[in-house]
């Protein structure tokens, strides 16, 4: 809505261009994450990474992207995904909160086989402000 001063910017693809090999060498160059959050000023994140822990992108955030007010994390209950995201800012000393967390149902298990499938069919969210 004009003028009510909210801005929704959704993301789909590598926010960081090749996010690991860069943390690891330690390179800082501009990536598309903060090159937005020097424009915008990102008060929520939501996190659903396809596969990936993202610790990349999320560190590319924290130290970007302010104020950030609002962490949603989905998903943090998969292997290789974000959930370590929560317990970061939890540890951080008292700074974050979880404030909602829940659990959302997918009973294909996500079409994986075997033993496997039963972990992806409850799926865990968490909220942190």
């Amino acid at each position: 809505t004009p003028g009510s001063g909210i801005a929704v910017v959704l993301l789909q693809g590598e926010p960081v261009e090749n996010a690991h090999e860069r943390l690891a060498g330690g390179d800082h160059r501009l990536s598309a994450v903060r090159a937005l959050c020097e424009q915008v000023p990102v008060d929520m994140l939501f996190l659903d990474p396809a596969g990936t822990a993202a610790e990349a992108e999320f560190l590319e955030i924290e130290a970007s992207c302010w104020p950030l007010r609002w962490v949603v994390v989905n998903n943090a209950n998969l292997p290789g995904h974000a959930g370590w995201v929560r317990e970061h800012l939890l540890g951080l000393g008292g700074e974050w909160a979880e404030v909602l967390s829940g659990r959302t149902a997918d009973p294909w298990g996500a079409g994986r086989p075997g033993w496997i499938a039963d972990l992806y069919r409850s799926r865990s969210w968490t909220v942190l402000a």
